[in-house]
């Protein structure tokens, strides 16, 4: 993941999780929270010591409610007796763009060179002249000197990837799934801050193939076990359909494999992407093998390009599912 696709990625799930707290500007606090919301290594990291996004979002409603009760207010009261506003009942994608806050946005301006990875993000953090992002973590019981050996140690490592992804590209294309013709397959492994069944849900509802895999304008149809996508080319002339079919091959395991409906090729296995879990400290460990089939003369020569776009696409697909997820917490 390019350090643009990261800061981008973070400052989304930062702004989701200001906008679920119903918070009127994104903080600092929120930029740690949107840092584990993404996954990779830097939440991977929080998770072993013992930090997940759930206690993350509770430990910032607990401090809020701390400052509030130290100024004669009883947070807690007034939830519990105040009639649902027409803002809590609005759907976090209605509420529009959030402003990110003066302090927050001056430590990523100052600090722009810092944000490459989501362990130097961490790191930036935690050195903030803010004690916020320590005082959260604090509440978590987290200890402070710990997380910094840790995060100096892992600095002078070379990383396995930059978006906490690792590299073991290669894997082995399976052929009860994609049967026909020349195939490659890649795979990856990315932590997720969720538990492992929330995750496997997310990934098995057919309604959310449009929230991380298509775009909700290619949807035609929805099944229960799939859906059929339509794709156009750029000049719009030509179009592929496909037939989305989940398949579970374990507990621990989801298959979406795509078949082809129109064309030469109609009826033939035209991809799959698999996803092994493995639980984690603090989450999941989520390893996607993503197989397609190489098409003619043209798509052989043409392999180390495709194989370069499909990772980037599955370091893509795993933001989108991690904010999916992150939105179903």
């Amino acid at each position: 993941m390019s350090t643009t696709t990261h800061l981008i990625a973070w400052l989304a799930c930062s702004s989701h999780e200001a906008a679920r707290l119903r918070h009127p500007e994104v903080d600092v606090d929120h930029l740690l929270l949107g840092l584990i919301a993404e996954g990779g290594a830097a939440a991977a990291l929080l998770g072993m010591h013992g930090v997940t996004l759930a206690g993350a979002r509770q430990a910032i409603q607990e401090l809020a409610d701390t400052d509030l009760a130290a100024l004669g207010v009883d947070a807690p009261t007034i939830r519990a007796t105040a009639p649902p506003s027409a803002l809590a009942a609005q759907a976090f994608s209605e509420l529009g763009e959030i402003p990110i806050s003066a302090r927050a946005q001056q430590l990523v301006g100052a600090r722009q060179a810092s944000f490459n990875t989501s362990l130097s993000t961490l790191q930036a953090l935690l050195d903030a002249d803010t004690d916020a992002p320590m005082r959260l973590l604090a509440h978590l019981g987290v200890d402070p000197e710990s997380l910094h050996a840790e995060l100096t140690a892992r600095a002078r490592r070379r990383p396995r990837g930059q978006d906490g992804t690792s590299r073991r590209d290669s894997a082995v294309v399976e052929r009860d799934l994609l049967p026909d013709g020349p195939a490659a397959a890649l795979c990856l492994t990315r932590f997720i801050s969720a538990p492992s069944a929330r995750v496997r849900a997310v990934l098995a509802d057919p309604s959310l193939l449009h929230d991380w895999a298509v775009l909700p304008e290619e949807v035609r149809a929805t099944h229960p076990d799939g859906i059929i996508s339509r794709h156009d080319s750029r000049t719009g002339r030509r179009h592929l359909d496909l037939r989305w079919c989940r398949v579970e091959p374990a507990p621990d395991s989801l298959v979406w494999a795509k078949t082809l409906l129109n064309g030469p090729n109609r009826g033939q296995a035209f991809a799959y992407d698999r996803f092994d879990l493995r639980p984690a400290p603090g989450g999941c460990a989520l390893t996607l093998t993503r197989a397609y089939r190489i098409w003619r003369l043209s798509g052989r020569l043409l392999h180390p390009v495709t194989r370069r776009l499909t990772r980037i696409g599955m370091v893509n697909a795993f933001g989108a599912i991690a904010r999916t997820v992150a939105a179903s917490l």
